[in-house]
């Protein structure tokens, strides 16, 4: 909570998240979420790809079909990631 105080009042919050111990430690959790969003958006992409080869059955459960439609549009893998990221964080 203390961290979100000094980030709304404090101009300064980016230098003293740089140096500080918990800044290195946010932006280490960050990175992790990260590394996990973009693992489940490279097994969703290898799951259709194998559907697509015949190689798997397809699945035709709720999130199966929204991760389809999602995979479908026009943004990169790293825009999928992000919102998944954001979809998650928001449900919890």
């Amino acid at each position: 909570m203390a961290q979100i105080f000094h980030r709304i009042f404090n101009p300064l919050w980016p230098i003293l998240e740089a140096i500080l111990p918990y800044g290195r430690r946010l932006r280490s959790d960050v990175e992790v979420l990260h590394r996990i969003s973009k693992g489940m958006v490279h097994q969703a992409i290898d799951r259709i790809e194998q559907e697509h080869l015949g190689e798997k059955d397809m699945v035709e459960e709720e999130r199966a079909v929204l991760i389809r439609v999602v995979l479908q549009s026009k943004m990169t893998e790293e825009d999928i990631a992000n919102n998944l990221l954001s979809y998650i964080l928001a449900g919890r």
